[in-house]
């Protein structure tokens, strides 16, 4: 059995001075881990829904799948591998409203990026929401089509045109986390309610820290429980 992130916090040397984590380094480390998804993780279940109130046939199939597999059971960390189409679900969310919209990164050396020179120490700007909705990598790029994540079926070409929890050595650590989480409320959740929505206005996404509705978005919710 793999150790568990405390065990490993317990066991981490700091490369410096050859000492352990203090216990309020490691205490700050959960509480980070723990909480610094929060808003994150609630913003990619508000898309996921409203994209689910917009896509009946994709609810329907989500529904099928939480019924063979669970059949009314609150869902565990186990059962995430017999829910593809639902954690597919949650990231075509991500892929089309990820919470994190935009991140920079500074340039370690002069380089030349298209035709433009980037020098040393520049800062730039990735935007995941726009190479998410690019055509360049996706296929139909503005349509919420959850099968582009199940294995076997055709996604984007290039992986690291998906990055909603950024790329390469600083993608953010608790992207298995979030994915598991997310995945788990989902499916918890829409076994018990049915969530619709109160009126059809267009629901823009505003720009802020994260990625946020631009207004509130109301829903309606009916118990799924006899």
């Amino acid at each position: 059995m793999p150790p568990d992130m405390l065990s490993l916090l317990l066991q981490t040397v700091d490369e410096e001075t050859g000492e352990p984590l203090s216990a309020q380094e490691i205490r700050d480390e959960i509480g980070i881990f723990l909480t610094a998804g929060h808003e994150t993780t609630a913003l990619g279940l508000t898309w996921a829904w409203l994209c689910l109130t917009q896509n009946p046939e994709v609810e329907s199939r989500l529904q099928n799948e939480l019924g063979q597999v669970l059949a009314g059971r609150t869902p565990s960390i186990a059962d995430l591998a017999q829910l593809p189409y639902t954690q597919a679900v949650f990231e075509e969310a991500l892929r089309l409203y990820p919470p994190v919209w935009g991140f920079s990164r500074r340039a370690v050396d002069d380089d030349t990026i298209d035709g433009y020179r980037i020098p040393a120490g520049a800062r730039m700007m990735l935007s995941p929401y726009v190479t998410q909705r690019s055509q360049r990598y996706w296929e139909e790029p503005m349509l919420f089509r959850p099968e582009r994540f199940l294995v076997g079926e055709e996604g984007s070409d290039q992986p690291e045109a998906y990055l909603p929890f950024g790329v390469g050595p600083r993608q953010c650590i608790g992207n298995r986390f979030a994915l598991m989480e997310g995945v788990i409320l989902l499916a918890t959740i829409a076994q018990q309610v049915q969530m619709r929505r109160l009126d059809n206005e267009p629901v823009a996404a505003t720009a802020l820290t994260t990625l946020r509705p631009q207004q509130p978005v109301y829903l309606s919710t009916e118990s799924r429980r006899m």
